[in-house]
């Protein structure tokens, strides 16, 4: 950041958001020459990150409010450095320091320079969670309805966990792009974390009675609350128990020949595939789902919106096995057009293109027109 010479911020105005000369990162004594009054100390470990400007922005409205301003500067993460610019906010008769640092500095040098007319608060350690309870705001907003949006569907309340879980995953991915951070949590308790991360809320579960019904019903509402989010935060896949429950109670989607929508099995099978057997080139030559397609009275194309949720779950399950290392080269939608399907016959419609049987028209669903600008976007 360059530095350039002005005067010292307005009461209680926050210097690093106006890049002032009282941010230095390089001799941090430069903004101490002159004694001041109603200003507190921050350390930071770098300016440029995502993580710490919320709770810098948060520490300026408080001490704004109180009448204090701040002195901002980045000393890194040397402990010798930290304790000399600490030792220099004393001398100074700075009000105090807050000190922003990793959980894996050792702060106790600085610890001892704290004393009632020096206070010294020290932040270490800190995780940021984008996500706050995903389980208090699906299960309470949108299937109980205890709480806002006070919705009363199971379904709904899935596909919100879902997306709060995939939201959750863009955040981490953003933050450590943004931050260049990409340590993570191992088995290894001494392996510091990256500081972001998830809230979760979880419940013990116990049944009321050893009654088998009891027992079941403690598993789902465990399902429900805990193993929903924590088998994908960690396993990498939603429980099998709780989408079989929800499969057998008609929760899940389900095509017209009454099978599940599950794109994970076209993940799993092709992954084994590739894990046990073969490298060899491999191409999924057919995939689709059967809806109860109607063309509507005014000849329109068909508002197949479950078959294009069912192709892009799907393409996103093939994007995945790319990225595994799977040697897939090749995905076939099945099928082109509605056609005869063996035991059922005329009954079943698979295709992109509504056909009618008796005339022979053709006619482009929705998700033919879907299918061929998601292909144009892929050139």
């Amino acid at each position: 950041m360059a530095r350039k010479k002005e005067s010292a911020p307005p009461q209680g105005e926050c210097a690093m958001r106006h890049g002032s000369t009282w941010l230095s990162s390089e001799r941090p004594a430069r903004g101490l020459t002159l004694k001041r009054t109603n200003t507190v100390g921050v350390l930071m470990p770098e300016f440029d990150s995502p993580f710490y400007g919320p709770i810098l922005d948060g520490v300026h409205s408080a001490l704004a409010r109180s009448g204090y301003q701040m002195l901002v500067s980045c000393v890194g993460q040397n402990i010798t450095r930290k304790v000399t610019y600490v030792q220099l906010l004393r001398e100074r008769k700075i009000d105090g320091a807050l000190i922003l640092t990793p959980r894996e500095v050792d702060v106790e040098p600085i610890r001892a320079l704290a004393d009632d007319r020096f206070p010294v608060v020290l932040i270490d350690g800190m995780i940021d969670a984008p996500i706050n309870e995903p389980a208090v705001i699906a299960v309470l907003g949108h299937i109980s309805g205890e709480m806002s949006p006070g919705h009363n569907d199971v379904r709904e309340g899935l596909l919100v966990a879902h997306h709060l879980l995939l939201a959750h995953g863009l955040a981490i991915r953003a933050f450590r792009q943004s931050s260049g951070r990409q340590r993570v949590a191992g088995d290894d308790d001494a392996q510091t974390v990256d500081g972001i991360g998830i809230a979760l809320s979880i419940n013990q579960q116990e049944p009321a009675t050893d009654d088998e019904r009891d027992v079941s019903a403690a598993k789902r509402v465990d399902g429900f609350w805990n193993s929903l989010y924590l088998e994908p935060l960690f396993n990498g896949h939603y429980p099998e128990d709780i989408l079989e429950w929800l499969a057998r109670a008609g929760v899940l989607p389900v095509t017209a020949m009454g099978w599940e929508v599950y794109p994970e099995g076209l993940f799993d099978v092709l992954k084994r595939v590739s894990d046990d057997y073969t490298k060899i080139p491999l191409f999924i030559t057919e995939n689709g789902a059967a809806f109860d397609d109607a063309l509507p009275p005014n000849g329109s194309a068909i508002d197949d919106a479950a078959r294009i949720d069912y192709l892009s779950s799907h393409f996103e399950a093939v994007r995945r096995l790319c990225e595994c290392g799977v040697n897939l080269r090749g995905y076939y939608v099945w099928s082109l057009m509605d056609n005869f399907e063996w035991a059922q016959g005329y009954s079943k419609r698979f295709g992109l293109v509504h056909v009618d049987f008796q005339t022979q028209q053709r006619t482009a669903k929705r998700s033919a027109l879907w299918y061929r600008d998601f292909i144009r976007s892929q050139r």
